[in-house]
């Protein structure tokens, strides 16, 4: 499991855990059992330096999209999230992080530090402290407008599987160990991953730096190897198992990325989780939240 890092991304000695949106959600909402207990747990460990929980403002887009301007839940969820995270360890969006690696890993062959810490004088934390919202009701409402866009847009030109690659009706389907032989043949040096890897640069000339550093090489990076994982793992699925993509997976996408960046991730999406396990050779780990307790307590 990775160190956390401070601000100029050193070591330190607490674990860096980043929580899915549903997570918080399932905490705020008292939606499982022992959910005090929990909380407990979580913060005695963080009191005692033990771990570090990262923030995230892609949790709070997907919370705006799911919550629809639910005022009381909303703010039930910003103070208990401000409550358990440590803002000095703020990551960049995800878009952000992406491209910072490729850069990196281009200009040095190692990757960047996700993180950006925000002062807490900010007006964004002092609003959740004083329990108001920071964005009028207009600008949340063209905010989840334009996530709409943005979700449909990346999960039909990106995650969808063309009708061309999908299994011809008059044709006799390869059985399951066949496509999970021919996922894991992705993989291999020179394979289709590292094909799909070079279409997450998009500066020719970091591009050639890349190639020169060796595309292999650049795909252990954690967020592009998780990226790419996951696209892939989701064209896996449509192909093999008939599945059907949803908005819902831009979300798992990123959320799949910032746990390449941060090491551990603390998700009850099964369908996440799976899908992060299914990328083979890297050091990510999933928890479940009861798993996460049962370990520190």
């Amino acid at each position: 499991m990775k160190s956390t890092k401070n601000r100029n991304c050193e070591n330190k000695n607490a674990l860096t855990f980043y929580f899915e949106t549903n997570v918080f959600r399932d905490l705020a909402e008292n939606r499982i059992r022992a959910a005090d207990k929990k909380l407990s747990v979580l913060k005695k460990n963080i009191s005692q330096g033990r771990i570090v929980i990262v923030p995230s403002f892609e949790v709070f887009e997907e919370l705006v999209s799911v919550l629809k301007l639910n005022p009381a839940v909303s703010k039930k969820f910003c103070q208990l999230y401000d409550n358990l995270v440590d803002w000095d360890y703020c990551l960049k969006p995800m878009d952000e992080i992406l491209a910072e690696d490729i850069t990196s890993f281009a200009n040095t062959g190692k990757e960047a530090c996700p993180f950006k810490p925000v002062d807490a004088s900010s007006l964004f934390i002092q609003s959740i402290r004083a329990n108001i919202y920071v964005l009028p009701k207009q600008l949340l409402d063209d905010l989840i407008d334009k996530g709409k866009d943005k979700k449909h847009t990346f999960v039909k030109n990106v995650l969808c599987v063309s009708d061309q690659f999908k299994p011809k009706k008059d044709k006799k389907p390869l059985r399951k160990k066949d496509y999970e032989s021919e996922f894991l043949s992705f993989w291999e040096p020179g394979g289709y991953a590292e094909k799909a890897a070079e279409m997450l640069v998009r500066n020719s000339k970091e591009l050639s730096k890349i190639r020169i550093r060796g595309l292999a090489e650049f795909i252990k990076l954690p967020t592009i190897r998780l990226a790419v994982g996951y696209i892939l793992h989701s064209k896996y699925k449509q192909v093999a198992d008939g599945a059907v993509c949803k908005n819902s997976d831009f979300y798992d996408f990123r959320h799949a990325v910032i746990a390449g960046a941060v090491g551990n991730i603390i998700t009850q999406d099964r369908k996440l989780s799976n899908a992060i396990d299914h990328v083979p050779n890297h050091s990510i780990k999933v928890w479940t939240l009861d798993q996460f307790i049962t370990e520190f307590s």
